[in-house]
C-alpha cells in the first residue's frame, strides 16, 4: 500500500473501488471523521496487539487504546480508528482504535436446481457499499427483522439463468432468506464472500454483476471490477463502514 486513501461514504451509495480506507462522519455526532477498515487481529511475540492488512502492511495499536479478546486473534475484524502521525519501528501505521468487531466470511454457492434457488429465499436487502479486496467481495448491507429469527445471506452463481453476458462478466445474486421473520427493526451488517473460485482460468481482469432484491420492491444490480492480480493473493482484506454494526448472531 503506497498511500492511504480517504472517502466519505453515503448511506445509500454503492462504491465500486478497492480503496484501502474509508473516512466517515456521522451527522448525528459532530466529531472528527474517523477511518474504517477490516484487518486481521494479531498478537506479536512480545504480546503487542496489532493488525495485518491484505497487502501485508501492519498497524500498531498502543495498548492504552484497545484491549480485544483472544477470540478475535487471527480473525478479520471491522475496525473504526483514527490514524496517528507518529511512527513505530516495524509497523506501517499507528492508530487509536474506537471500535472493533469480527467480520464473517462466507463462500459462494452454486445454484443448479429450482429447489436450491427456492431455499435461498429472495427477501429484501439494501446493499450500500461493495468492493473487491484480495480474494473477497466485501459488502455492507441493511435488512429488517425482529432479532428473534436467524436470517441467512448467500452470494450465489445461478446456473439456471438464461441471461447471456460477455466472457468478461460473471453474474451473481445476493440472496436473503428471512425465514418468515417480520420486518421489525433495521440491522446493519458487513460480510465478505470468497470469490477466488471465479478467477480460475482467468488471465485478465473481469467483472462481477451482483443482483439483489431492494426493500422498495424492485431488483437492483451493480457491476464491480475484479483485479486478477489482487484476487490471487490469499490475504486479508479491507472494508469500510460509516456506523456501528449489528450483532452477528442475528444472521448466519
Amino acid at each position: 500500500m503506497n498511500k492511504i486513501k480517504y472517502r466519505f461514504v453515503s448511506m445509500l451509495l454503492v462504491v465500486f473501488t478497492s480503496a484501502i480506507f474509508v473516512s466517515c462522519l456521522n451527522e448525528s455526532e459532530p466529531v472528527e471523521p474517523y477511518t474504517i477498515a477490516v484487518w486481521t487481529a494479531q498478537r506479536a511475540q512480545d504480546q503487542q496487539l496489532y493488525f495485518m492488512a491484505d497487502d501485508d502492511s501492519t498497524t500498531f495499536v498502543p495498548s492504552y487504546t484497545l484491549s480485544y479478546p483472544d477470540s478475535l486473534l487471527g480473525k478479520r475484524c471491522y475496525v473504526e480508528f483514527n490514524l496517528r502521525t507518529q511512527k513505530k519501528e516495524g509497523y506501517t501505521y499507528v492508530v487509536d482504535v474506537r471500535y472493533i468487531q469480527s467480520v464473517p466470511t462466507w463462500s459462494l454457492f452454486d445454484i443448479h436446481t429450482a429447489n436450491q434457488s427456492d431455499s435461498l429465499g429472495n427477501d429484501p436487502t439494501n446493499i450500500m457499499v461493495a468492493w473487491v479486496s484480495g480474494n473477497y467481495l466485501n459488502m455492507m448491507y441493511q435488512y429488517y427483522g425482529t432479532g428473534t429469527i436467524k436470517h441467512s445471506f448467500t452470494l450465489a452463481r445461478n446456473y439456471l439463468s438464461t441471461e447471456t453476458v460477455p466472457d468478461s462478466v460473471i453474474n451473481l445474486e445476493f440472496r436473503h432468506n428471512r425465514k418468515l421473520d417480520q420486518a421489525g427493526q433495521r440491522y446493519d451488517h458487513v460480510a465478505s464472500f470468497d470469490i477466488s473460485s471465479l478467477a480460475v482460468d482467468k488471465t485478465t481482469d473481469f467483472y462481477i454483476n451482483i443482483k439483489y432484491y431492494h426493500p422498495n420492491g424492485y431488483y437492483n444490480s451493480f457491476k464491480i471490477k475484479v483485479p486478477i492480480a489482487n484476487i490471487k493473493q490469499p490475504v486479508p482484506f479491507y472494508i469500510g463502514r460509516p456506523f456501528h454494526l449489528s450483532e452477528w448472531d442475528v444472521a448466519n
